[in-house]
Formats: C-alpha cells, sequence, structure tokens
C-alpha cells in the first residue's frame, strides 16, 4: 500500500506504550435479519456520491448494518463526508457471509459455477464491509478488513489505532459489526432463526500516547479509545470471555443519553482496550475538527 513504511512493527508488544485515540462521533444500529431485507433498497446517500439503487443488492447484511450506523454518525454530529475523505476506513466484522457462504456449498456441487453468483467474491468477503464504506462515503484513504473470526473486535481496535503511524492518517473510521446469536442455516442457506446484527461505527482521531484529559483538545479530551499493550498477566488468557458489539453499542446508548459512559475488555494476548466517552453533546462537533490536519494535506504528506 502506498504511504506504509514496512519497517514499522504493527502488532504491540508488552512493552509497547499505550496508544490513544480521539473519539469524536460514535453511533450504533442493530436490526433484526427479517429487517435488513427491506434496507437493501435504501442505500445510503452523501452530498458528491452518486450510487446506484441497486447498491446494496448483494451485500452482506453486516455491510449494511454497518452503513446504518455510519449514517447515524455522520447526522447525528454533522459530518460532511466530504471534510474526511482521506481518512482511512478499518472494518472488523465477525464470521461475515455465513448465509451466503452456505447457499454457495449448496448450489455448487448441483449445478457448477453457472448456479453461482460471482457477487459472493465481493460482497462476502473480509474486505466487504470496508470496500461499501469507502464507496459509499466517497473515501480517498486506505480501507483494510480485519479481524473475521473470534476477537475481531480486538483485531479492529489494534489495527485501526496503530494505522495512525503506519500511514498518518488524519483520522479513521472504525466499525465493528457481528451477529448475537450467529445466523443457522438450513441446508440451502436459508436462515432458521432470526438473529439481531449489530454493528458500532467510529470516528477516531490520533491522540497522544498515556495522554491526560488535560492535554488533549476541546471536550472531546473525555472521549477516548485506548490499547493498553500488556496490561494482565498470561497466566489469565484462557478466563476472558470475548467482548461483544452490543456492549460498545450499550456505551454509546449511554452516551446518547447524556451520561459519561465507560467500557473495557481484556484481549486474550495480555493487551486491554477501554473506551470512556463523555455525554454526546460534548463530543467534537464537526466545525471543531482541527483544520491543520485536513484529510488532502495529509494524504500529500503520506505519499
Amino acid at each position: 500500500m502506498d504511504g506504509i513504511d514496512k519497517d514499522v512493527a504493527v502488532f504491540p508488544t508488552e512493552s509497547s506504550p499505550d496508544l490513544t485515540a480521539i473519539v469524536v462521533a460514535a453511533a450504533s444500529a442493530a436490526y433484526r435479519l427479517r429487517e435488513i431485507a427491506p434496507l437493501r433498497k435504501l442505500p445510503p446517500a452523501y452530498p458528491g456520491v452518486e450510487l446506484s439503487g441497486h447498491f446494496l443488492k448483494h451485500a452482506d447484511e453486516q455491510t449494511i448494518v454497518a452503513l446504518a450506523a455510519i449514517q447515524r454518525a455522520t447526522q447525528r454530529y454533522n459530518i460532511d463526508p466530504r471534510n474526511l475523505a482521506g481518512w482511512g476506513i478499518i472494518a472488523a466484522p465477525r464470521y461475515i457471509g455465513r448465509l451466503t457462504g452456505a447457499n454457495v456449498l449448496y448450489k455448487f456441487p448441483r449445478g457448477g459455477t453457472s448456479a453461482v453468483a460471482p457477487h459472493i467474491v465481493a460482497q462476502c468477503s473480509l474486505h466487504s464491509v470496508s470496500g461499501a464504506a469507502s464507496i459509499a462515503l466517497g473515501m480517498q484513504g486506505p480501507n483494510v478488513g480485519v479481524g473475521g473470526g473470534e476477537w475481531a473486535i480486538g483485531d479492529g481496535v489494534m489495527a485501526a489505532l496503530t494505522l495512525f503511524e503506519i500511514v498518518r492518517v488524519p483520522g479513521v473510521w472504525l466499525l465493528l459489526t457481528e451477529f448475537d446469536c450467529e445466523p443457522v442455516p438450513d441446508e440451502e442457506g436459508r436462515p432458521q432463526n432470526d438473529p439481531t446484527c449489530h454493528a458500532v461505527a467510529l470516528a477516531l482521531m490520533p491522540g497522544s500516547a498515556g495522554a491526560s484529559p488535560s492535554q488533549m483538545p476541546g471536550e472531546a479530551a473525555n472521549s477516548q479509545l485506548t490499547l493498553r499493550p500488556g496490561s494482565h498477566s498470561k497466566s489469565l488468557r484462557a478466563n476472558y470471555p470475548e467482548p461483544t458489539v452490543a456492549e460498545i453499542a450499550g456505551c454509546i446508548d449511554a452516551a446518547e443519553r447524556g451520561l459519561p459512559a465507560r467500557w473495557a475488555c481484556w484481549l486474550p494476548w495480555g493487551g486491554r482496550i477501554e473506551m470512556r466517552l463523555a455525554a454526546a453533546e460534548l463530543l467534537l462537533p464537526q466545525e471543531a475538527l482541527p483544520q491543520d490536519v485536513l484529510p488532502q494535506d495529509a494524504l500529500t504528506r503520506a505519499a
């Protein structure tokens, strides 16, 4: 990828400093599986981006709910995506494409390639959520899919916070998605249950490692996402419960109701994620984004 320093170590070690970002916008979305089909006919509409009416026709359910979360974030915080075109996007779905994959496994032995739609490659792969979000928002920065399985949240947070150092982007959209519980397909890939798909969209800007609230600009100092490497004994890793997107959505909901909120989890390699959100009205509004880190300037520096 252009602009990446290949000598930079991406995976933090136990001696690595804390990685911190400012949360400038946060939103969540949740839909039952049966509720997602109508959303396929309602692609997001942003200034300067023209999407066809069938943009979401073949999209994975997690992609659709992630775009709904982004749309809520941009609307709530009055964000014009054109001003953030150089930001990066990190998406960490969990078990994306399960239903479509089951359908393909049923059809291919019976009808060969002609029985299988080619859209699964673009729409149900690990990169699909970030790719669709990049197109919908008219983004020009890097977009990456990470995780894909258990502990995808930890993978997503680590990738988002290290992207600031690797590509020097001025900001990152972090998208976390998963079903609760997992959809159960029948032999032909049709769902036999009606689980809820959760998505969280966090707009992040770089913050100083280990910075205190007084060192960060504006009221956004009170809203941070931090990864603390090596925070816990390795001997207890087996006892760490896997975090859920619904937990993070609950933290965002509390902030939207005007309450300061916190969420944290341990990671199996010994790290710890911590997020604190000020009451939603105190998060940094669009007009307060620092003008010296405009997306195009950052892209020029990273090239």
